[in-house]
Order: C-alpha cells, then sequence, then structure tokens
C-alpha cells in the first residue's frame, strides 16, 4: 500500500473515509519533522483525546538489556525539561477530568491521554515535551524499575502470557525477546556489568523518539486550524532522524530497518508443545506462521475471509461438529501476533477449548481442522466468491453503521494505523475487505500445511505423562513448563494428506442439518460428512432505514431523549425510546425477567446458570449469523432474575428476539439437556476451578462483596461444591426452565407459587419506531407471560452495615467508629503477590439525596492522583495502587486497592492508613482556583452528552434496572455539585473516611500471598476473638479504630453476618 508524500510546509484536507454515522470532521498534517497528525473535529466531544504512537518497541531493544523500550515508556512521564515536576502530568490530567496511559508492543509503544476539551492544548504540550525531552533523572528511573517488576511480578501467575513468552521464546529474535523486563534485567544485570541504566535510556530515547517515527491523532471539539496550532506547538520540537531518509511512496520504512528477516526458522515449526498450565486450563491452539506481513494483501484480507469460514459456528463448520461430538467447549479462529514492518509477518490460529473427553482425542480435532482447510481448498471459485461477497457485504455495513468510538478509542487505533494507511483511509482500510483476490487467498492458504504449524497443547492432565515429564523444560522469563516434541510421522502424513487434493466439496447447502448428529469421538470419519461451507446468512439483507417517530427529533439531534412507559400489564412493563441522534439504525433491547426462583439457594443459583448455558449452546449455531453481522445478544442470571441484552440492526433484532425468547421459552428441551448437561456442567466446574487463580486483587476486591452481601453464595463455598459433587441434575435444569413459564391457558394446573412467579421490566431503545416496539411487546408477552410477582417482593439482596457485632458496655448504642479486618483463605496460594481492598463505607445511594455520590465521586477525582503517587509512585507498594468510589447494590464507599509483590498485606494495610491520615491535611490545602477546577471537570463530565447509542441506551436503562426509574440524575447531581464547598468535603471525608473520624465504618480485606503465616493467623484468631479494642490491633487497625473486628475464615463470617444489620436500596 503507497504512503502518502505530504510536503511539510502546510496542511493538506483529506475527505477521510468514514462511516455515514460519522459526523466528525478530519484533517491532516505532516509537521517539517516528519511527524503525521490526524486532527479530528468533534463538534460533540466534551473530553478530548490524544495519543502519540511511536515506532519503537521492544524489538529494538538491545539484546543485553531486554524490557528497555517498555522501561523507557514508564521513566518519559517521570517529568521533562519543559515541566520537571514528575507529578505534573498526571496532577495536571486529573485536575481537569483527564487520565493517561501508555503501553509497549513488538515495534510501537503508544501514549494517550483524556482530559476535559478545554484543557486540551496544554495536555498536549505537556505529553509533546516529555516525548522531545525527558528528563530521565538516574534517582527517579532507578525508582522506577520497581514499578515495571511489580508489573512482570502480577504477570508471573497469568497463563496466557505464560504461553505468550513460550511462543515467542522459542522463535528467532527479535520476536523472541523478553518484552516487560524486571528488575535483573534493568537493574542488577546492568549495574553488574558497569551499565548505566538513564544513559542506556537516553541512547534508545535519542535513536527512536524521533519526528518520523511518531504518528499522532488528536479528537477534540476545537477547529482543526486550532487543533493544528497545538500539535505544532507541542510536537515540531522532537528531533528528526539522521538516519532516517525522507518518507516517499512506497512501504514505510521500519526502525527496525533491514536487519530484520522474520520470526521463526523452519527448525522451529512441526512441533508438539504439552503445557501445564497453572489454572485448569484445557486448551488446544493451532498456530500457522505466514512469512508476510499484512500489507501486502490489504486490500482482499485473505486472513479475514478463512477466518470467517473455519470459525464459523454454524450448523456445518468444525466447530458445530466439534461441540456436536463432545470434544470442545469453544473455538476461535485468526490472526495473533503480527508486524507490518518491511516484509513483515503473522501467526494465524485456531484456539478450542477442549472437554475432558477432547483431551483423549486430540488427534480427532486435529484432523477435522485440517478437513475444514480442505472443505475450503476443494470449493469452487464461484463457491469462494460468493462467501467473499457476502463477508464483504457485512464489512461494509459493520463500518458504515458502526457506533461511534470513543475519542480515546479513536485516537489509539488510528495513531497506530496511521503509520501504515493513508490518511484518507486509516478508518476504513484496516476494516473493508475491497477486493475479491483467488491468487492472494491460494497464496495465505498454501501456508496452512502441517510443516508451517506449531500445536499447543495445555492441560494439568500432562503432569501424569511420563513421557511428557521426563522430557519437562522450564521456559526462562515466565516459568511455563513444557514439553516439546516434533510431530508423530503418521499424524504429520495425515494431516497433510487431508490438506491435499481431493474431490470438490459439495455445494453448500441452502440450510444446516435439521437435527442434532452425534458423532462418536474416537474417529474422524463420523465428522467429516458434518463439514460444509456456510449457509446464506438470514440476517441480510438489512433495512438501514432509521425511524424518526418523535416530533422535533432528528439524526442531527445531540440530546437522547427519555424512555416513556409503552406498554404496563400484570406481569409486564415496557418502556420504548425512539432515538435517532446517533445516526445508526440500530437497537438495544434490555429485558429482566425478575424471579426469586434464581437466587433462593446455592443449588438455585447454579441450575439457574446451567439453564443458561444450556440455552446459549441450544442458540448458538443460529445466533452466530447475526453475530457475523454485528448483532448480539446475552442471557445472564443475577440476584433478581434472569437478564437478556440485545444489541444490532433495527430490522435483525425482531428476528433475534424471537429465536431467543423462544429458546427460553420452549428450546430447551428434555433430549438437548440430557445430550450436553455433562458438557456445560463440566465447563462451568472448570471456569469456577480456574476462578480459584484470579489474582489477589480481584480476590480480595470479591471477598468484600461476599462479606458486604446477604445472602452472597460464594463460588468456593457453596456453588463450587455442588457440581464437584453432583448435587445437580439435568432433571433440577428442566424443572427450573419450565418453572419459569406459567402454562397456557388450559393446560391444567397452577402456577407454582414461588417458581412460576415472574415480573418482566423491559426497554427498547433506539431506531425503532412505536409501532415496531408494540409488535415486540406484543410478541414478548405472547412467548413468556409473565404472571407477576403476587405477593412477592422485587427480589433483591441486602448490604452489611459495619456497625460493631455488640453494643458499647453499659449500654444500648454501637460505636459510631468500628473497623474490620477480613482475612479469607486465599484460593490460590501458590501466587505469592498480596493485596488489600479497603472500604470505607459511606452509605446508600438515595435517589432523593444526592450529597452522598456526588461528594465521593468528587473526593476521587481529586485524590485519585496523590493517591497513585503515594502509593506507587514514592513508596511502590505495588503495580496496581490507587483510590474508587465503591458501589455494591446501591451502597457507596471510599476504596483503596493495592496489589503488592514484596510486602504483606498487613504492612499495605498500615501504609494505606497511614495515608488516608496524612491526605487530609492535602485535601485541606487545596486552593480555591484547584478545587472549582475539579468541581467543573466533574460536572462536564455528568452533563457530558452520550458519545454513542451504546452509552446511551445504557443510561436510559440504569434507572430502570434499578427500580430508581431516575432519569434526570446526572442533572440532579450537577446542580448539588455547583453548591458544594470545600468544607462540605471535608465534612465527609473527616466523619467517614479519615480512620479516627465519629463514623468510620471500614472494612479491609487482605488477601495473603502464599497463603496466611501459621503465626499471623493465630495472632489474629485471638484478637479478633477477644474484639476489646485493646492492646495490638492487627494490619495497622491501631490507627485506624478504636473498636477493631478481625474475621479470619469463611466460617467466622457466616456467624458474624448473621448478627449485622441490612440495608436495602431506596427506591423512587
Amino acid at each position: 500500500m503507497k504512503r502518502l508524500h505530504v510536503d511539510s510546509s502546510k496542511r493538506l484536507e483529506h475527505k477521510v473515509r468514514k462511516p455515514k454515522s460519522d459526523p466528525r470532521e478530519y484533517g491532516f498534517t505532516r509537521l517539517a519533522n516528519g511527524a503525521r497528525i490526524l486532527l479530528v473535529q468533534d463538534p460533540e466531544a466534551v473530553f478530548a483525546a490524544a495519543c502519540a504512537n511511536v515506532q519503537a518497541g521492544y524489538f529494538d531493544d538491545p539484546d543485553d538489556v531486554p524490557g528497555l523500550a517498555h522501561y523507557l515508556e514508564h521513566a518519559v512521564h517521570l517529568g521533562s525539561e519543559r515541566y520537571p515536576d514528575e507529578k505534573e502530568y498526571k496532577a495536571f490530567l486529573s485536575q481537569h477530568g483527564g487520565a493517561s496511559n501508555a503501553s509497549t508492543s513488538m515495534v510501537h509503544t503508544s501514549f494517550y491521554l483524556k482530559i476535559h476539551s478545554s484543557m486540551c492544548g496544554p495536555a498536549l504540550h505537556r505529553m509533546g515535551a516529555m516525548l522531545e525531552a525527558p528528563r530521565l533523572k538516574p534517582e527517579s528511573v532507578l525508582r522506577e524499575v520497581e514499578n515495571v517488576h511489580s508489573e512482570f511480578s502480577r504477570n508471573t501467575n497469568s497463563d496466557a502470557r505464560k504461553l505468550l513468552q513460550l511462543r515467542r521464546s522459542t522463535s528467532q529474535p527479535p520476536y523472541s525477546k523478553f518484552s516487560t523486563g524486571n528488575i535483573t534485567t534493568l537493574r542488577d544485570d546492568p549495574m553488574r556489568a558497569g551499565l548505566d541504566v538513564s544513559t542506556l535510556l537516553r541512547g534508545y530515547w535519542e535513536k527512536k523518539y524521533t519526528g518520523d517515527g511518531v504518528c499522532v491523532c488528536i479528537v477534540a471539539p476545537q477547529p482543526i486550524s486550532e487543533q493544528e496550532s497545538w500539535v505544532k506547538a507541542s510536537f515540531e520540537g522532537i528531533r528528526t532522524s539522521s538516519q532516517s531518509a525522507p518518507m516517499g511512496e512506497g512501504a514505510p520504512k521500519g526502525l527496525i530497518g533491514s536487519g530484520f528477516t522474520t520470526a521463526i526458522d523452519s527448525t522451529q515449526l512441526g512441533l508438539l508443545y504439552s503445557v501445564i498450565p497453572q489454572r485448569e486450563l484445557r486448551e488446544l491452539e493451532l498456530r500457522w506462521h505466514i512469512p508476510y506481513g499484512m500489507m501486502r494483501d490489504m486490500e482482499c484480507k485473505p486472513w479475514r475471509w478463512v477466518s470467517h469460514i473455519v470459525g464459523h459456528e454454524s450448523k456445518g463448520s468444525a466447530a458445530y461438529a466439534l461441540k456436536q461430538a463432545g470434544l470442545i467447549q469453544s473455538l476461535s479462529a485468526g490472526t495473533g501476533d503480527e508486524v507490518r514492518l518491511g516484509p513483515g509477518f503473522m501467526f494465524w490460529s485456531v484456539t478450542m477449548q477442549l472437554t475432558e473427553e477432547g483431551l483423549d482425542h486430540v488427534s480427532t480435532i486435529l484432523k477435522t481442522i485440517h478437513r475444514a482447510l480442505q472443505v475450503i481448498l476443494s470449493s469452487s471459485s464461484e463457491q469462494r466468491q460468493a462467501i467473499y461477497e457476502e463477508l464483504q457485504e457485512t464489512s461494509l455495513l459493520r463500518f458504515e453503521y458502526r457506533d461511534r468510538q470513543q475519542p480515546a478509542d479513536l485516537a489509539k487505533d488510528a495513531a497506530q494505523k496511521l503509520h501504515y494507511f493513508d490518511p484518507e483511509e486509516v478508518l476504513a482500510g484496516p476494516m473493508l475487505l475491497n477486493q475479491f483476490d483467488e491468487e492472494a487467498i491460494r497464496s495465505f492458504m498454501s501456508h496452512l500445511v502441517p510443516q508451517n504449524l506449531n500445536v499447543y497443547f495445555s492441560t494439568k492432565r500432562h503432569q501424569s505423562n511420563t513421557a511428557v515429564m521426563s522430557s519437562m523444560q522450564v521456559e526462562r522469563w515466565y516459568g511455563a513448563k513444557y514439553s516439546v516434541a516434533p510431530f508423530d510421522e503418521g499424524l504429520k502424513a495425515e494431516l497433510a494428506a487431508l490438506v491435499a487434493s481431493l474431490p470438490p466439496a459439495e455445494s453448500t447447502p441452502s440450510t444446516g442439518p435439521t437435527t442434532t448428529a452425534t458423532a462418536s469421538a474416537t474417529s474422524v470419519a463420523p465428522l467429516m460428512p458434518l463439514l460444509h461451507l456456510p449457509s446464506a446468512n438470514w440476517a441480510l439483507p438489512v433495512d438501514a432505514a432509521l425511524m424518526h417517530s418523535l416530533p422535533g427529533l432528528s439524526p442531527a439531534s445531540s440530546v437522547s431523549p427519555t424512555p416513556t412507559v409503552l406498554l404496563e400489564r400484570p406481569g409486564i412493563r415496557v418502556w420504548h425510546c425512539c432515538d435517532v441522534s446517533h445516526r445508526i439504525p440500530k437497537a438495544y433491547v434490555y429485558l429482566m425477567l425478575a424471579t426469586p426462583a434464581v437466587y433462593r439457594d446455592p443449588k438455585a443459583w447454579i441450575t439457574a446458570r446451567l439453564f443458561v448455558r444450556l440455552l446459549d449452546d441450544l442458540l448458538e449455531a443460529d445466533a452466530y449469523h447475526a453475530e457475523v453481522l454485528g448483532c448480539s445478544y446475552s442471557v445472564n442470571c443475577s440476584e433478581e432474575g434472569i437478564s437478556i441484552q440485545m444489541t444490532g440492526f433495527s430490522s435483525v433484532i425482531p428476528k433475534l428476539l424471537d429465536l431467543v425468547l423462544h429458546g427460553l421459552a420452549t428450546g430447551v428441551t428434555e433430549g438437548h439437556v440430557q445430550e450436553r448437561f455433562d458438557v456445560m456442567a463440566g465447563k462451568m466446574l472448570q471456569s469456577m476451578q480456574v476462578w480459584k487463580h484470579n489474582n489477589p486483587l480481584q480476590h480480595a476486591e470479591y471477598e468484600a462483596d461476599h462479606f458486604l452481601q446477604r445472602p452472597h453464595w460464594h463460588v468456593l463455598h457453596d456453588s463450587l461444591p455442588l457440581l464437584e459433587k453432583n448435587l445437580i441434575s439435568p432433571e433440577d435444569v428442566l424443572a427450573f426452565g419450565r418453572s419459569l413459564i406459567p402454562p397456557r391457558a388450559g393446560a391444567g394446573g397452577n402456577v407454582d407459587a414461588e417458581g412460576g412467579s415472574t415480573q418482566v421490566e423491559m426497554l427498547l431503545y433506539g431506531s425503532l419506531s412505536s409501532h415496531q416496539a408494540a409488535a415486540i411487546s406484543e410478541s414478548v408477552c405472547e412467548t413468556l407471560r409473565p404472571a407477576g410477582l403476587g405477593s412477592s417482593p422485587w427480589p433483591e439482596v441486602g448490604i452489611v452495615q459495619l456497625y460493631a457485632p455488640r453494643p458499647v458496655e453499659g449500654t444500648t448504642s454501637h460505636p459510631g467508629n468500628t473497623a474490620y479486618v477480613y482475612v479469607p483463605d486465599n484460593p490460590n496460594p501458590g501466587n505469592s503477590n498480596s493485596a488489600i481492598f479497603l472500604v470505607c463505607q459511606v452509605g446508600m445511594d438515595d435517589p432523593a439525596d444526592r450529597s452522598k455520590i456526588v461528594l465521593l465521586q468528587l473526593l476521587v477525582q481529586i485524590a485519585s492522583k496523590p493517591c497513585f503517587h503515594a502509593l506507587r509512585t514514592v513508596q511502590r507498594l505495588g503495580y496496581t495502587a490507587g483510590c474508587q468510589l465503591y458501589m455494591h447494590q446501591g451502597f457507596l464507599g471510599f476504596a483503596v486497592r493495592v496489589q503488592a509483590a514484596n510486602y504483606k498485606p498487613d504492612v499495605v494495610g498500615e501504609r494505606v492508613v497511614q495515608w488516608l491520615h496524612d491526605f487530609r491535611a492535602e485535601l485541606a490545602s487545596v486552593d480555591s482556583d484547584t478545587f472549582e477546577a475539579h468541581k467543573s471537570s466533574l460536572r462536564e463530565r455528568l452533563l457530558e452528552p452520550t458519545k454513542s447509542l451504546a452509552d446511551a441506551a445504557s443510561r436510559a436503562w440504569m434507572p430502570i434496572r434499578r427500580r430508581t426509574f431516575d432519569f434526570g440524575a446526572r442533572e440532579a447531581k450537577a446542580e448539588f455539585l455547583s453548591g458544594t464547598t470545600l468544607p462540605n468535603l471535608l465534612s465527609l471525608y473527616d466523619a467517614n473516611i479519615i480512620p479516627s473520624g465519629p463514623s468510620t465504618q471500614t472494612l479491609c480485606t487482605q488477601m495473603w500471598g502464599g497463603g496466611v503465616p501459621p503465626e499471623v493467623e493465630q495472632k489474629m484468631e485471638a484478637v479478633g476473638s477477644a474484639s476489646t479494642g485493646e492492646g495490638e490491633q492487627p494490619g495497622g487497625m491501631d490507627a485506624m479504630s478504636a473498636v477493631a473486628h478481625v474475621v479470619c475464615g469463611y466460617s467466622h463470617l457466616v456467624e458474624l453476618k448473621v448478627g449485622l444489620e441490612c440495608s436495602y436500596r431506596p427506591r423512587l
């Protein structure tokens, strides 16, 4: 693809090809130093976004200092020559409602920010300054290496990261390099070698961070001409590389130069990797090496075409056949790691999650995938073109009517794509299939042969395989345990024969098999007749007309209207809102089928979730056609019942909803349940076992929710045993499904008073007329026949109030200041990282009183960057550290979260408590201008118009879902905010947040990496038994409260929660 040669002395007007639904204006300029800039005017944007993408990544790391590019990504944030204070960049963004982040990949490093649009120019000036002249002070960068190491440590327990690095480490450099770096490669080894790290960083920056390697995208409401003045002032000072030739026509010159040839050689292919994961993973990945980059065939995109066919899930696909045979749970196909610089390369993969049965039949699965490739190879040119044209049509529809990207997402995507696409095609080029090219397809598929293939087979079952264990190796950086061997020659020959010449496949049938086929899992032969090319997509053609049913509302409107009640009958209420302001012919459907039968007890909870999984399994083959078009649905269980969410083209929604509702009402039959129950129960069991291996901070947050919610059915203690002991049967699932939908009149019998009690709350939002919405509503009534909840209340759960469990001696009142330390068992003691999640309870989010939530939102905005700087940058407690608004089941609080690699949670708790004390003085010292700037930024966020149909629909649904019906909540919060003063905020902080406050109620959940040491557990249990508040308190709680209660383990918590009061969400 040609690169545009642009004269650096002027801005060019470019007609960027954009979606029909996109109202933004685009411009392009190239600075004198070679930097390429895409300028986007979004008149509706309240918050602007920008991204600077540097064409330099870990491929450019020196061989003896792995991770240097990633280290520099961190280090440039620590002050610049123009703005030397290392806190200044993030503090400035935070003060104006913004945030920033960065990432490093193979050949790119990306820096992005979001900020109130009025401050976009100064923010860009700061971003440009850190790229143009970072300070890189030795003391600062030496301190930052600990944060890089914390990031590395966080990922050492990730199977995905272990497998990623294994693939790379067993390849050729530079692909095989260690991208993240750690304290050994970035501090200790260089120090032993006599190398100065800050000098190395500066050398890398001088060589790689040059104008001709930088692409920037800005999205803001200001005119293009004003944005252009910003970028000249901000980025024109970045040096030009003296080694780089002027950019002209032809492929972009990669900074890694012509020395880069290939990612992997022939001796590293044709191999089977047997990997022992940490989690209960059963994964099989087939990964082919393609020795050229995407830019060669970008017009045709043959990899997309092949992925579409092989990854299809309808009847006739490999996924469908293997699922029906009980061998796999899921299948996906597509490109993985890829580089477009120079000749480039890519990897194309088919990844499957296996069943227990599938572990015994890997060769059958391999043969089936190769047979699927053969179906493509043996198809006629007419068949191939017909499928390509259908995919071309769906790609065009998805592009032309895509929901508007958030400014930050657009900036990140466009800045990276600008390295490879002309400005005119930077949006459309990556998405559209422009030309059917049989030769490009044939060339791509010629590489999908066994000699270009590696297979990665991950399962814990390898631990009992003597042959695998006898040749076990450990990957150097992340410690993946694996064995590697060449393919069995017999299997290799069979696979090669399957993708060799065979008779042409039969013509694509108009519909798939109408009955479920059961294949023997011991041989590939019974699966062969099940495979054929995808049938025609039933969701096409699409009616792309917009509906205009509301007076005064047009596609040009920026105001999203408010839902109104369209239908209300016993058992059902339907809300409707026709919104075409986002210019796309799509709609959202939200449906809550409220019933106490779902969360009645742990068995009901797991039974309901199994029913939903079986429903998804039933619908998958037919619903996949709609998914190809970007139309999707989800069915989930919650404490309140079963929720359905659906989005897509308005002309497709009625068909898709009909499919889902009829499946819910009558589709999950006894035959389907009996046939697929074991697979679905096994999949759920596996997901719970995998859940144990979440990172410690995820577990700490989950356990805090478990402590505070009543009832709350715990994954390990309430749910997992039901599946492990086979206490739920297919009959239970069938009975639950039948209880959801009451019998039709004349069917006999009464509706079960509990299981048959259902109430529907529904919203139809988007490009749907009132007539269409009414027709959909009647269909829902006819299919679900909701009977109402009768005398039962709307299902809900309570939140525990953190008052002391016993009154003060001699009184009947509870002490106002109370602290709990909860030390649950660590589900994954093999993870050495620790975490705390500390919550200060404030109260319920009451629609009639906005003070609590507004003050908390303002506090979080002011405190977020000081918290990050104190706990992560200065104290270096861990890579993940910060504060947030805590909101669970309507209850509000202020939370601090830290995951630490080198500190135990009691020490982290002490540091957090101390920071809460210290921050009070910092908060009190905020000057009036800064305080008003924070208020203004928060107000703008509250009043910011919706940026997409998805955002508008979600905002409309939340008040209905929560049953507060306060559609004007944002405006009411903004009005309250206008009168808020710093003394108001300090009053809240003093009463509810500062550890010594008179009403502070705090829960500190500690997750101990490696498990709680016995001596610590004994000490905590002793303190917990006493609960007197006298003497030494655990984990810094002596500074937190006069009454600290320690809760060790699940059984102690069960006893405690019985005696604590609950609060429930206020309703309007």
